[in-house]
C-alpha cells in the first residue's frame, strides 16, 4: 500500500498519467479509435459532468487566504460563518513575515486546501519561478493547485468583506457545505 504522497511525488505521478492518457486519446482520433477510448474512460466523463466535481468531504474542506487584509480576521470568519462554513475550515495568512515566507508551491496538489483567495501580497514570494506574480503562476497551473479566487474591489486586489463574499459564493469548499 501507497502511503501519503509529497506535492512533488503526486505531481510526478499525476503528469505521467495526464499525458499517457493524451498520447492515446490523440492517437486514436488519428485512427479512428476515438470512440473506442472515449468509452474506457466514459464513467469519468459522466462522473465529471454529473457532479462538476470530485467529492469532497466537508471535513476535509479547507481555504486560504493569503494576503494582506484590512479587515480583521473576526470579521472574516464571522463572513465565512454566514454562509455555513466553519472557522477551522479556514487559515489566513495576513502577516508580511509569514506572506514573504510563504512558498506557494507547497499547495500544489494540496490535500489540505480546496480553495485559495489571495488578495493584496509582495510580488517577490517563493515558488513564483519566473511569473510576475503567484496569481499568474496558480492561474498557468490552475489543475495543480486549489480552486483561485483574485480578491479584487474595483479593480485593485483588497480583502474587504464584498471581495470575499463573491469568492466564497464561487469556491469549491461553498458547494461542499450548501450540499450538507
Amino acid at each position: 500500500m501507497v502511503s501519503m504522497l509529497g506535492h512533488e511525488e503526486l505531481g510526478l505521478i499525476i503528469n505521467s498519467i495526464t499525458e499517457r492518457i493524451s498520447r492515446e486519446i490523440l492517437l486514436a482520433n488519428r485512427t479512428g479509435n476515438l470512440e473506442q477510448v472515449l468509452s474506457k474512460y466514459s464513467h469519468l466523463i459522466k462522473e465529471k459532468e454529473e457532479n462538476n466535481q470530485f467529492i469532497i468531504s466537508p471535513n476535509k474542506a479547507k481555504i486560504l487566504i493569503l494576503g494582506f487584509s484590512q479587515v480583521s480576521k473576526n470579521d472574516i470568519y464571522l463572513t465565512f460563518m454566514h454562509y455555513g462554513i466553519p472557522t477551522t475550515s479556514i487559515d489566513i495568512i495576513d502577516e508580511e513575515s509569514k506572506i514573504s515566507q510563504f512558498n506557494i508551491d507547497s499547495l500544489l496538489y494540496s490535500q489540505t486546501y480546496t480553495d485559495l483567495f489571495i488578495g493584496p501580497i509582495k510580488h517577490s514570494m517563493k515558488g513564483k519561478g519566473d511569473y510576475e506574480s503567484i496569481i499568474e503562476y496558480v492561474k498557468a497551473n490552475r489543475n495543480a493547485f486549489p480552486t483561485l479566487a483574485v480578491l479584487m474591489v474595483n479593480g485593485e486586489l483588497k480583502i474587504s468583506k464584498t471581495s470575499i463574499k463573491a469568492a466564497i459564493e464561487n469556491s469549491t469548499i461553498f458547494k461542499v457545505f450548501k450540499k450538507v
